[in-house]
């Protein structure tokens, strides 16, 4: 494996997020030359809710 340097920023869409990686269905939207890499982190991303969340009963 190969970390990368963060120079460039993009924003992104995307379906789901396990533990710290993006899955299913992830794309690229539009380059972020406004937003510097390290004022991007994973805990900005909006999370979905569980079922027990919503007061859902599964």
């Amino acid at each position: 494996m190969r970390w990368l340097r963060p120079e460039l920023v993009v924003e992104v869409l995307y379906d789901q997020v396990t533990g710290n990686r993006f899955r299913h269905g992830t794309r690229i939207l539009r380059w972020r030359p406004d937003k510097a890499p390290e004022a991007c982190t994973m805990d900005q991303l909006e999370h979905e809710l569980r079922p027990a969340e919503l007061g859902i009963a599964s």
